[in-house]
């Protein structure tokens, strides 16, 4: 597979000037100061970006982003609701704007205790932290709640929201990682009996004026700032590392502000997201099309998150590469590079294909489309205002010959998972062998020690049928009688138990447990200690492991999502 190196390293050096924080005041001890491995898809080619060090961190760090573009309908891309009349009328007619006094009544401060999995002892959890972030009521189908940051609500204990000063018990409803939003809800029905939830407004416009109100520093009373949009452009989430919109403001937004409103005219334009660091008067908010989004997805009880194709693009702008693909000069669009096994475009798009048009925008090549008749955008934004399970149109050109496919936009996974939050970790233990299907959160633990080439699984491996995860084991749970000599082992991809090729976790139970041998033998990749196998005696591994777990404090010898 070939990929821009330029374009990797524009997203190094965007992500190096950036150091992005989040505005939350959490110090979360799962997540020390390291290197990040970021990937990105701009333009559909595969990007790798390394991420700052910094000796005190926020509760989450910039991540890896999503791996292919995602797709849309024209009825679904318009980038301004201006000029839709029959919206802006049901607006102004249904939901007027707060006055100012009314605003600082809808915002709130919020208090929340958080406790992260430990990915390294993936039984256990660190220990608990408290931090303060802002949020502000809105009207729902369920009735008013209260609307903040995914980040503010992450791995929740315990919420508390304090209105004018006084504390009100709270609950995390619904959180929407990729998108930053989180709805809570407060049961005490006098919480909202006398506020007024801020109506959801337009999606504002360069150097429209907005007011970012919330508690920085978690301070007694909100703030107001006031700012100019000064552009929206499709960016990394810090949570996540997906490339969706964001609105850049120059109002000072400053810790503490995560999850507050950001209103135009008394109504909600976006919410107070992240700050870029090392810039002065430069904060980053969600916009309101993701809010409503937000909403439409949870309608149905659950978050099923923003859509992607699943595909792997690389820009036309090289005149040498359009002759190659044999395109004519009126003809534009972005050529397939690869497919991820089990995404939406597996076995619909195959490589070398040109997307010339989606739902009938056309696509330039440079992976833009045009919305709104005057704004150019990447895919990455008017893609992900679908929802899942729709479907879409791909206008394509496969060995000169036009052509259109169906997509249906479906959830799939990737060799090893982004990440993950709100999740306990998956787990095995046998012989005080660790085992674990590898994923973002498992490589961010290890930290330095983590082996480079996961890094490179992470960026650029391929799920398959044969190949599902890549399950490795993490550390030995030392026990003399059972795994001396190994027990220095750590980070050993497993391809092999009693003779059973490993896909997936569960292939390592299942050989395990089916096994009537007298040793198991298990198959690494080759290490230098220990060579490329493990030998364990069957009856000990057995009889001792419950001695291993009562030893070691472990209630179980696997996760929950395995029994």
């Amino acid at each position: 597979m070939n990929f821009d190196k330029g374009l990797k390293k524009q997203l190094r050096n965007t992500f190096l000037r950036a150091n992005y924080f989040l505005f939350f005041l959490f110090l979360n001890p799962s997540l020390r100061a390291q290197p990040f491995i970021v990937k990105e898809v701009i333009g559909g080619s595969a990007q790798i970006g390394r991420i700052f060090n910094t000796g005190a961190v926020p509760p989450v760090m910039p991540m890896r982003g999503s791996a292919g573009l995602r797709q849309v309908s024209p009825s679904a891309v318009q980038f301004s609701n201006r000029g839709n009349d029959k919206r802006a009328s049901s607006v102004s007619a249904a939901a007027a704007g707060l006055n100012k006094e009314e605003l600082k009544k809808a915002t709130v401060l919020l208090e929340a205790t958080n406790q992260s999995p430990d990915f390294l002892s993936p039984w256990s959890r660190y220990k608990d932290a408290r931090g303060f972030g802002s949020g502000f009521v809105v009207e729902t189908k369920w009735g008013k709640r209260i609307l903040t940051n995914a980040h503010v609500a992450l791995n929740n204990k315990n919420m508390i929201v304090y209105k004018a000063g006084r504390p009100f018990a709270a609950i995390v409803e619904k959180v929407g990682h990729d998108t930053e939003l989180a709805m809570v809800n407060v049961p005490d029905p006098s919480f909202f009996a006398d506020v007024k939830a801020i109506p959801l407004g337009d999606l504002p416009e360069e150097q429209d004026e907005v007011f970012a109100i919330g508690f920085p520093h978690a301070g007694i009373v909100p703030s107001f700032t006031k700012g100019i949009i000064s552009r929206m452009q499709v960016t990394p989430y810090v949570l996540t590392g997906r490339k969706l919109m964001l609105i850049q403001t120059d109002a000072a937004i400053n810790p503490g502000n995560s999850g507050g409103p950001v209103v135009k005219d008394g109504r909600l334009a976006g919410v107070s997201v992240q700050l870029l660091i090392g810039s002065q008067n430069m904060g980053y908010i969600v916009p309101i099309t993701y809010v409503e989004k937000f909403f439409k997805d949870i309608e149905d009880g659950s978050y099923d998150g923003r859509p992607e194709l699943g595909a792997l693009f690389q820009k036309l702008e090289n005149l040498a590469l359009r002759s190659f693909l044999g395109l004519k000069a009126n003809q534009t669009g972005m050529v397939v590079t690869d497919t991820v096994y089990g995404s939406p475009a597996w076995g619909v798009l195959q490589k070398d294909d040109v997307i010339a048009a989606i739902d009938g925008m056309a696509v330039d090549n440079d992976g833009t489309v045009m919305v709104d008749g005057y704004r150019r955008i990447e895919l990455f934004y008017p893609v992900s205002l679908r929802q899942m399970g729709e479907r879409i149109s791909i206008d394509l050109i496969r060995k000169g010959e036009p052509m259109r496919v169906q997509v249906v936009l479906k959830p799939f996974e990737r060799l090893i998972p982004g990440p993950k939050y709100d999740i306990e970790p998956t787990y095995y233990i046998f012989g005080g062998f660790i085992f674990v299907p590898l994923s973002y959160n498992n490589l961010h633990a290890m930290g330095n020690s983590a082996d480079p080439g996961f890094w490179q699984s992470y960026n650029y491996g391929s799920r398959s049928t044969e190949k599902k995860e890549v399950v490795v084991v993490l550390r030995v749970l030392a026990n003399n009688e059972v795994n001396q000599g190994y027990q220095s082992l750590s980070n050993a991809v497993v391809t092999e138990v009693n003779g059973v090729r490993i896909s997936e976790i569960k292939d390592v139970i299942g050989a395990i447990e089916r096994h009537q041998g007298p040793f198991d033998e298990i198959k690494i990749n080759k290490n230098a200690d220990f060579g490329s196998r493990i030998v364990l005696n069957s009856e000990l591994a057995r009889r001792l492991n419950v001695e291993i777990l009562r030893h070691y404090g472990i209630p179980s010898d696997r996760s929950e999502d395995l029994k």
